[in-house]
């Protein structure tokens, strides 16, 4: 098929072919002779690079991108190719009929390798409206996706000229046949030219790009697109004139309607005067009644006056009650003081109590020594010329029991002075302690009247 493209480059001139699968450049002799300003090879296959790039540096025309082009869009970025020992056969998809075909078919390798979706590498190399371009597309597996994506892109109508190589049956995983990529073209607006079918099983298609039949497609998609909208024109110019006649129907209603109001209106109006008439008569109960109010407010403000005043005596009052609160509770606290003073005092008139008593029962013992004494003493003088020699003796016992005597009752005034000396403290405490019960019922006769006024001022 180059050689067609080289009559057809001799008539009208081709600025850029771009060769998807040149592989390692068998027909890049053949074709260089194409006279076109430009040359793309692509190829992802590493092994197949030295060739090309030797090419490239014979020729400016030519460049070489080893890249493996796909139809996925915001996909991978890499891939692993199968290389096979069939190297024109390499692709990004694993074979199936393939195998079938080419028993001895085996994978020699797989490196991985960057991809590239296939419109924005023609975009990269092709502006939309630039020259005469020709396409050749040499991709095992991938025909009919490359094509799909192109069409999406919007970019395959850049092309006047197609060859297309192509498996007639399916022979990867998820490809199509070649006949699948030819209606594609068809449709897309391209007319095959010729075929070549010196290997039946990989025919090449030479494919033209029919700008006429293109014109016609987009004149028929306007027709139809015109029909369309003609159609939903008709219908919504139905749906309009329904909607007019419901409105015109809706508009009686609403006369009929406003006919009603308006006779609703009348009676509304004078049910309105009437109602004016009240409200006048209403108001006119309301300006008396405001005056009555403003009496009745500078009344409740004279109240307020006397209330507020009472309330300042009663606070007076309670001012006053807590001070004697306070008074009477320092009365108690004296008053506590005063009870525990007098217990003190009360205690030690007991312990004299106590003293006294002993001093008493001891003044009766030496009392009654006293007496035996007296007897012992009469006894002797009875006794006196019978026991003269005891008498002297006694005499002598008598003298110290008279001296012990003495001091028993010396100690005997010096305890009547201080139980006299007690019982005079005793009735002095005793003054006193009435003195403090008196102070108390006083205090809390002040508490009592500070309370009952306070009660009165209260209520």
């Amino acid at each position: 098929m180059i050689p067609r493209l080289k009559k057809i480059a001799s008539q009208d001139h081709l600025d850029t072919i771009i060769y998807l699968g040149a592989g390692y450049g068998n027909d890049l002799s053949e074709l260089l002779d194409v006279p076109a300003g430009r040359v793309v090879l692509v190829e992802p296959n590493p092994d197949c690079q030295p060739a090309l790039q030797k090419a490239s540096a014979a020729d400016t025309r030519v460049s070489v991108m080893e890249v493996a082009v796909t139809g996925d869009v915001g996909g991978a970025t890499q891939a692993e190719l199968h290389v096979w020992n069939f190297p024109e056969f390499s692709s990004l998809r694993a074979p199936t009929e393939l195998k079938t075909l080419f028993p001895g078919l085996r994978e020699v390798a797989q490196p991985t390798v960057d991809l590239i979706p296939v419109g924005e590498m023609i975009t990269s190399q092709i502006s939309a409206k630039d020259g005469v371009h020709a396409l050749i597309l040499d991709v095992p597996g991938e025909s009919t996706a490359l094509i799909t994506a192109l069409i999406n892109a919007s970019v395959l109508e850049r092309f006047e000229h197609l060859i297309l190589r192509s498996p007639r049956a399916a022979l990867f995983e998820d490809s199509a046949p070649a006949a699948d990529a030819i209606a594609q073209l068809e449709k897309a607006g391209f007319r095959v030219l010729a075929e070549d079918v010196e290997d039946p099983d990989f025919p090449e298609f030479h494919v033209w790009r029919d700008a006429q039949a293109l014109e016609l497609a987009a004149l028929r998609l306007q027709v139809s697109t015109g029909a369309t909208a003609l159609a939903q024109t008709t219908a919504r110019l139905k749906e309009v004139e329904a909607e007019r006649d419901t409105g015109q129907s809706a508009l009686e209603t609403a006369k009929a309607q406003s006919d009603t109001l308006q006779a609703e209106l009348e009676t509304a109006n004078a049910h309105l005067a009437e109602r004016d008439a009240a409200l006048a008569a209403a108001q006119e109960r309301v300006t008396q009644g405001e005056e009555t109010l403003t009496q009745t407010t500078a009344h409740l403000k004279e109240v307020e006056a006397e209330r507020d005043a009472g309330q300042s005596a009663l606070e007076t009052a309670k001012a006053q009650s807590d001070t004697l609160q306070a008074e009477l509770e320092t009365a108690n606290a004296h008053l506590a003081e005063r009870d525990t003073s007098l217990a003190a005092v009360q205690e030690q008139v007991t312990q004299s109590e106590e003293t006294l008593t002993q001093t008493t029962a001891r003044l009766k013992e030496v009392e009654a020594e006293r007496d035996a004494g007296q007897s012992a003493l009469e006894t002797a003088k009875a006794q006196s010329d019978t026991l003269q020699a005891e008498l002297e003796t006694a005499k002598a016992g008598i003298v110290e029991r008279h001296d012990a005597l003495v001091a028993a009752e010396t100690r005997l005034i010096g305890m009547e002075k201080r139980a006299r000396t007690a019982e005079g403290a005793f009735k002095q405490r005793d003054a006193r302690l009435k003195e403090v019960e008196a102070e108390r019922d006083a205090a809390q006769s002040a508490l009592e009247t500070a309370k009952a006024q306070s009660d009165t001022l209260q209520a």
